[in-house]
């Protein structure tokens, strides 16, 4: 562990700026995304149960005069399905104990908590499932980043392929043109980081190729 660690540790500053975009890009893009289809689904599982149960808790308008507080029961769950969706694990504790203390006191009016409540927890366990699921994804992503870092120390030209074309493609990196004569015709199009060819790359003082890496090609 400690010593493909080290490695990583002298690789990426080199890389650091094109490292910090894709991670920050990425993760946010899949926390988001998470965030929202959990939203979605709770808002669905919410809409269903009133179906079923004949209920209007997801409505913003009152139906009689006497309940005159449809709209700020609305807003109520809504911001408390954002706050228990964002925090899912925290979440799920505090859904516990409330029901502990809902079941304990005997709370009647069924009808106007019992979806909001099964919406919230719907999208808890869907926000921790999609959570899980970019884990894995940000995973393959910082993977496929360090080979591609290892290659670009390497003077292997990648300018062809598709990993670089997604780099490119990310907001806030720079590019530069590749002097290389001998480079492919799309180099050009390579990021910052550039080797001079025939000049071994330096990690932690000690060339790539005395490393265990060779000095050229894979």
């Amino acid at each position: 562990f400690f010593g493909p660690a080290k490695k990583c540790f002298g690789l990426l500053p080199r890389h650091f700026e094109n490292a910090f975009v894709t991670e920050v890009t990425s993760r946010a893009v899949l926390t988001i995304g998470a965030y929202v289809f959990s939203i979605a689904l709770s808002f669905i599982a919410w809409a269903w149960i009133d179906t079923e149960f004949g209920w209007n808790s997801l409505s913003t308008t009152s139906q009689d005069a006497e309940d005159s507080l449809a709209l700020v029961r609305f807003f109520g769950w809504l911001l408390f399905m954002l706050f228990q969706l964002w925090y899912p694990t925290l979440g799920i504790f505090m859904l516990i104990i409330i029901d502990m203390l809902l079941t304990r006191w005997g709370v009647g009016g069924q009808e106007y908590w019992v979806a909001p409540f099964a919406a919230v927890f719907v999208g808890i366990i869907s926000m921790l499932f999609f959570t899980f699921m970019a884990g894995v994804v940000l995973d393959t992503i910082d993977v496929c980043f360090v080979c591609w870092a290892v290659d670009k120390d390497n003077n292997v030209d990648l300018s062809e392929s598709e990993f670089a074309a997604l780099i490119i493609e990310l907001p806030g990196v720079k590019q530069e043109p590749n002097i290389d004569p001998n480079a492919g015709p799309n180099s050009g199009l390579l990021t910052l980081g550039q080797v001079s060819a025939g000049t071994p790359p330096i990690v932690q003082g000690v060339p790539v190729e005395q490393q265990g890496y060779p000095a050229n090609g894979v």
